[in-house]
């Protein structure tokens, strides 16, 4: 069945025959009826599945574009996915001409931010920037309708859990609820149980599943220099695009350091890169014009980039759900992929093991040649 069956407005229909949506995911089909409905909802869907549709399409389909008050509040918790949001929230919109967004995030200039704010009808940020401007009086949520908590587990993980609650103050009491997340733990059980008075739970592909269209590999590096070692692995692989994943802010730069003492156009994003030279960063990789983006798990989930054919876990990541959500940066689109996982020590090789088991994934190891 196509998105025909939801009666959304001829424009969104318009939209999605222009940019080739056929056929709603599985949380497609489940969210929007439900949320066309006004209903409150937590939506727990892998990455990947489709969730930015889901909650964007009933939005724009309720949206008043004749009123000029905010009638809707997405937040993510990273300015990357709520630039990847705003950008579908744009797509999705084309033919609604006198539709008024705004996108609030930190790391650059409040002055283009407060002139989006004027006529907004629609807003998309990130915890910090939002509950600033809504603490100096900028704007308000007094008649926001729907309030979209995306990513929620993430959210709360980074701690914005005091925004969160300053935002729920903020909202009328009547604001339909939308939380998506790849996950449901106890953080969000407590959120829904203060702040939520009655909601749907609507729980798909659970499993979080591994791309098959990855070959995932790992090396042991114990005797080995580490960054030397990074050298040959792309080298040998000669991928088209690479993301390499690290722990840390300091080994994110030590790692970049290296590649352009090597003369291999890389660059680097972390929490402590402005907006500008993040979205800089971003932009250079997907357009080709640099080859490898080093990164911090602030790009390990939602970051939609075509053409990443290889992903280095320059380090284990801490947590098992993690890894998976980073290795699925490449084999997206219909591709093939490859992820190699640098291995220091036995403890490391455990952890490997333990995740493989969980997930279901097969990992060979890689031998330079």
């Amino acid at each position: 069945m196509s998105f025909e069956k939801f009666k959304l407005k001829a424009t969104l229909l318009l939209a999605l025959t222009k940019i080739n949506f056929k056929l709603p995911t599985d949380v497609q089909n489940a969210s929007i009826p439900f949320l066309l409905e006004n209903g409150n909802v937590f939506i727990k869907s892998s990455t990947g599945s489709g969730k930015t549709a889901a909650f964007l399409l009933p939005i724009l389909n309720k949206i008043n574009t004749e009123s000029e008050k905010i009638q809707s509040l997405i937040m993510t918790p990273t300015r990357e996915l709520a630039v990847q949001i705003y950008d579908q929230l744009k797509i999705f919109s084309q033919e609604m001409k006198s539709l008024s967004t705004a996108l609030l995030i930190g790391g650059v200039s409040y002055n283009p931010q407060l002139e989006q704010l004027k006529n907004a009808q629609i807003i998309v940020g990130t915890p910090g920037r939002v509950t600033d401007l809504l603490s100096q009086n900028k704007f308000d949520l007094n008649n926001v309708e729907t309030l979209v908590l995306d990513e929620v587990d993430e959210i709360l993980k980074y701690g914005f859990k005091k925004d969160i609650d300053i935002v729920f103050g903020a909202i009328p009491k009547y604001c339909q609820i939308g939380l998506f997340s790849a996950t449901k733990n106890k953080r969000i059980d407590e959120l829904m149980k203060e702040q939520i008075r009655e909601f749907k739970i609507l729980e798909l592909n659970n499993e979080l599943k591994v791309n098959s269209q990855i070959e995932n590999k790992y090396i042991f590096v114990k005797n080995l220099d580490k960054y030397k070692t990074l050298i040959h692995v792309i080298d040998q692989l000669e991928s088209r695009k690479t993301i390499i994943f690290v722990n840390t802010k300091l080994e994110s730069f030590n790692v970049y350091n290296y590649l352009i003492k090597n003369n291999i156009a890389a660059e680097v994003i972390n929490g402590d890169k402005t907006q500008f030279a993040r979205l800089s960063a971003v932009n250079n990789f997907k357009s080709g014009k640099v080859k490898v983006l080093v990164a911090t798990d602030v790009v390990g989930r939602g970051f939609d980039v075509k053409d990443i054919d290889l992903v280095i876990n320059f380090e284990l990541s801490d947590d098992n759900e993690d890894f998976v959500h980073r290795i699925g940066r490449t084999g997206r689109h219909d591709n093939f992929g490859t992820s190699v996982t640098f291995i220091k020590n036995a403890t490391a090789l455990y952890k490997l093991n333990e995740i493989t088991q969980e997930f279901n994934i097969i990992v060979k190891e890689y031998f330079l040649s």
